[in-house]
């Protein structure tokens, strides 16, 4: 499974539009289409047919966990990590499952999804 967080501010989340929007801008090769939506989670579904789930957690990542990761993690600010780390209330969790006949490119359209759902968040 490809796993990865999005911390925030507040719990809130991001809406199906804003995300696929996101990825339309970023991605315009690659497409990313709305699949399910209820009030804490959405399921997406990338152009090969890879559901992206995204889950509202309304707590910090618990038990240190983003902090110990903080070395692994790819942000628009690197010197605001710490202080992003230390104040975040919520976070977002972006799963999906690999594919067994392509597992680099279902891990390119994992990573798609998440740098679209983290610019919509």
């Amino acid at each position: 499974m490809n796993l990865a967080f999005v911390l925030l501010s507040s719990a809130k989340l991001p809406t199906v539009a804003s995300v696929v929007e996101a990825h339309r801008a970023k991605f315009p090769d690659h497409t990313l289409t709305a699949d399910e939506a209820d009030g804490d989670s959405l399921v997406l579904k990338a152009q090969s047919g890879l559901r992206v789930h995204v889950a509202l957690m309304s707590h910090p990542v618990p038990n240190g966990e983003a902090d110990a990761m903080l070395q692994f993690s790819v942000a628009e600010n690197p010197d605001g990590f710490e202080q992003l780390v230390a104040e975040h209330r919520a976070h977002l969790v972006v799963a999906t499952q690999p594919s067994e006949d392509d597992p680099l490119g279902a891990l390119a359209e994992h990573t798609r999804a998440l740098a679209a759902v983290a610019s919509a968040a």
